[in-house]
């Protein structure tokens, strides 16, 4: 009877522990679908979120390039529209209409201009200028800034071994 006994509990304990690994699988299961779900979910946000932001990324690099373009645009025309008013100005036509102009024109006679000149004392040139440039004038008739000066006497060398 005790060996009955002892097999009897033996088969209910087999079979609760049967039942228990059973329930325990299917919790298992559950949660690792549950999870699955979640990691799913989160991808899925994640992955938007990156989307998102590249698409912004892209759209500020695309508004800087744009921003770039349009500055170089805008200097380009500025730049035209300048060299078109240079051409004006150094044109005849435009000299007899402006005699105040400011921009230098060269000339072939002699004249002494009211302020420095590219030539040396020596002789007509037609590098001396008709207006004075404010950028060169240093206060004194016939002065050279250092640097021109230099670079005038480098283009007279050049000009006297031709």
């Amino acid at each position: 009877e005790l060996q009955e006994l002892h097999k009897t509990e033996h088969i209910k304990l087999q079979e609760n522990q049967e039942v228990e690994s059973q329930q325990f699988m299917e919790k298992l299961e559950r949660d690792l679908v549950a999870f699955l779900e979640r990691q799913q979910d989160e991808q899925t946000i994640y992955l938007a979120k990156l989307k998102h932001e590249k698409i912004d990324f892209d759209q500020r690099q695309q508004s800087e390039l744009e921003r770039m373009l349009k500055k170089q645009e805008e200097e380009t025309t500025s730049l035209q529209r300048s060299r078109s008013r240079q051409s004006e100005t150094t044109s005849p036509k435009s000299f007899i209409s402006r005699p105040n102009s400011r921009r230098p024109s060269l000339k072939t006679h002699i004249e002494q201009p009211s302020c420095e000149t590219l030539s040396d004392s020596s002789g007509p040139s037609l590098w001396e200028w008709t207006v004075p440039d404010e950028g060169y004038c240093t206060g004194k008739d016939g002065e050279l800034p250092e640097m021109i000066d230099s670079a005038r006497k480098d283009l007279n060398v050049l000009f006297v071994w031709r």
